[in-house]
């Protein structure tokens, strides 16, 4: 019988933050970049061709994808999927506490929420 992997018990505190951070965190930048387009018809694709390439070049489909030119891979270290991924994997395997992650994922949170209330308008559907 095989054991399921379970988070290491020293890291489930770190683990709830991350998860309960990166959900807002992500809903955040959503509403922000959605508010950016006035056609509703064109808010999700632009939101869905705005992750997946920082998701690819982040490694969160291919943990082991390191092609990427030393400017680019500092560039994407400062993007949130990428410490959202380390904060989830740190749970499961020992490394330093994800501070520096959980800082990026409120930085990004306050940063996609102060956007997202500066866009806002109330539309009559």
């Amino acid at each position: 019988m095989r054991s399921a992997a379970a988070p290491r018990p020293g890291e489930l505190l770190a683990l709830a933050v991350g998860l309960v951070l990166g959900t807002v965190c992500f809903a955040t930048l959503g509403l922000a970049i959605s508010s950016g387009h006035h056609q509703r018809r064109i808010r999700r694709p632009v939101a869905y061709a705005s992750f997946l390439p920082i998701a690819i070049i982040s490694g969160v489909f291919d943990p082991t994808f390191s092609g990427l030119p030393d400017w680019l891979s500092r560039l994407v270290d400062m993007f949130p999927v990428k410490a959202l991924a380390e904060v989830l994997q740190n749970a499961y395997a020992v490394r330093p506490f994800p501070a520096w992650n959980l800082a990026n994922l409120g930085l990004w949170t306050a940063a996609g929420a102060v956007f997202a209330v500066w866009r806002f308008r109330w539309h009559a559907s």
